[in-house]
């Protein structure tokens, strides 16, 4: 299960391809810390979910997490911040939101390796991997019965000139008989199915998932 790691790996190292001249510096950086309250709680909340990481993941979870830090430290927070600032987000926010951006990143690979370490019934961390697409699902059961399930989905294609577009999904389903119908929690509204069978859970969406980007995240998923 090292590919879910490896797909964010991938995925940052495929923004750093288009990283702008530019950086930010290490006096800009403690300009930042000094001037912005957003900056320096994004900040705090970056340092606190690495040392939950540290904590949480495995050696080798660890060290290939390290591996995506010192990416987005080099050249990805530029290009998360950059890309703010050309739509007109003041400096301190738009770096404080690409520093967010990491601490989500961090907290799901927490998640994942939770999951990686405690399969249990349809709970699980699952990957698709298909020519041209890229997918991983996180089942949770939310009860003691397991039957209750909070679902995360994110399926990612990507070109031959390694831009990339994803489709994201969160929800909520009760599995019955090998079989959840899974609710979006956001509006408006999508709804996939989920057919369990041992090791495996096939996705299947509906029409609303139509329009992500040409991104269909239907398949065979592996635990």
């Amino acid at each position: 299960m090292k590919r879910a790691i490896w797909m964010g790996l991938v995925l940052l190292l495929s923004l750093v391809a288009f990283s702008p001249a530019w950086g930010l510096t290490d006096e800009e950086y403690r300009q930042l810390l000094a001037q912005s309250q957003e900056f320096r709680e994004a900040d705090e909340g970056l340092r606190g979910a690495w040392e939950e990481a540290k904590e949480k993941l495995t050696p080798g979870e660890f060290r290939r997490l390290g591996e995506v830090q010192r990416a987005w430290l080099r050249e990805g927070r530029d290009v998360g911040a950059g890309r703010r600032i050309r739509e007109g987000v003041p400096k301190a926010k738009a770096y404080a939101d690409a520093t967010m951006d990491q601490v989500v990143l961090i907290n799901g690979e927490i998640s994942r390796s939770f999951l990686r370490k405690n399969p249990k019934g349809a709970q699980g961390l699952y990957v698709l991997s298909r020519k041209g697409v890229s997918g991983v699902l996180e089942v949770y059961g939310t009860d003691d019965k397991g039957r209750e399930l909070f679902v995360a989905l994110e399926a990612t294609v990507r070109d031959g000139k390694g831009a990339a577009r994803t489709v994201s999904f969160q929800g909520r389903g009760v599995l019955a008989n090998g079989r959840a119908s899974v609710v979006s929690d956001s509006i408006p509204k999508r709804e996939l199915t989920l057919l369990f069978s041992g090791r495996e859970v096939t996705v299947v969406t509906g029409p609303a998932f139509r329009d992500g980007g040409g991104v269909v995240p239907d398949g065979v998923y592996v635990r």
